[in-house]
């Protein structure tokens, strides 16, 4: 009986690396992020080269497509390391074999991040493999519960771009904030993403910013481009005087304006009469923005009874009674 697996020493340019089969979305190191430590490796790679072998599989014959060590074989090329020790599945191996063993090497990494979980449901149906032993023997190795309606939803995910399930990995996106992205459109995440170069666009931003977008099409039945066109997006993010921070606020504020219109002039004009007030400098108040919850929160910071009498005599005043009479009207 043929070993399951044989130990070759090969040329790096033979490895396919890029396009591999095996390529889960981004490859991530599993050397540690520690400074010395990172430094120790690539002096240890530069001067003897690679040590442990890396997990390959001849998907056909001469076609030696890499399972594992994306980072490695990255610093061999970078070096000019010519040959390399590796662990190959020979042609003709059954493909659930070498998946288990990418499985066994990146377990840590499967479980912990849903969109290498996505990849790998992706790779399994690439490779044909049975519907009924992926649910049985793949889906609890990846933490998954073994059952039809979860592999369907990760095959759902498998449909986002793959930029999208890139951000989702940075971003550390759970299995439902991915399953939640599938439901925009392609070009309204591709837009959206490439906006990062123009925004501060953190996980929470992004999904603000492609759930009121998809509103305000909805709503308005317009196409994509003509709502961008409407809220001026391109001036806004093309604006020279404007830091990131900033454009960021504003590209916020229009889409709101344009998908709550009604609300957005209401918050106006509050605060239009809150910037009226003359309360002292240790008080201040705040409401709903959403309108949903009709009340007016005060809150004063007293260190004092001095101001303590500054602020009561400033809120006993008849025109800021009058003032909270109109915002208690808005709301």
């Amino acid at each position: 009986m043929s070993p399951v697996v044989e130990q070759r020493i090969i040329q790096v340019s033979s490895i396919i690396s890029n396009g591999s089969l095996y390529r889960l979305g981004r490859q991530i190191s599993h050397v540690s992020s520690e400074t010395h430590r990172l430094k120790a490796f690539y002096s240890s790679v530069k001067e003897v080269g690679i040590l442990q072998p890396l997990l390959t599989h001849e998907c056909s014959p001469g076609e030696y497509h890499l399972m594992d060590g994306f980072f490695r074989i990255k610093l061999c090329i970078k070096h000019g390391i010519e040959n390399v020790p590796i662990t190959l599945f020979p042609a003709g191996t059954r493909p659930e074999t070498p998946l288990k063993a990418l499985i066994a090497c990146r377990h840590p990494w499967l479980l912990s991040s849903a969109p290498a979980r996505i990849h790998f449901v992706s790779l399994l149906n690439k490779l044909r493999i049975d519907r009924r032993r992926i649910c049985e023997i793949f889906l609890p190795l990846l933490g998954i519960e073994p059952h039809e309606v979860f592999l369907r939803k990760y095959e759902l995910a498998a449909r986002l771009p793959e930029d999208v399930l890139q951000y989702c990995e940075e971003k550390n996106f759970s299995m439902k904030q991915c399953l939640q992205l599938s439901a925009y459109t392609e070009e309204l995440l591709s837009t959206i993403l490439s906006w990062k170069s123009h925004l501060a666009i953190t996980s929470s931003i992004f999904e603000e910013l492609l759930s009121n977008l998809a509103a305000c099409i909805r709503r308005s039945g317009k196409t994509l481009a003509q709502t961008l066109d409407k809220i001026g997006a391109d001036r806004i993010l093309s604006a020279p005087s404007d830091s990131i921070q900033q454009k960021t606020i504003n590209i916020r504020h229009a889409i709101h304006r344009q998908c709550f219109p009604i609300l957005t002039v209401k918050n106006e004009k509050m605060n239009d009469i809150k910037k009226s007030f003359n309360l002292p400098a240790n008080a201040s108040f705040t409401w709903d923005e959403t309108l949903e919850m009709k009340k007016l929160s005060f809150f004063v910071t007293i260190k004092n009874m001095p101001e303590w009498k500054t602020f009561i005599g400033a809120a006993g005043k008849d025109t800021v009674d009058e003032k909270v009479r109109l915002l208690l009207e808005e709301l």
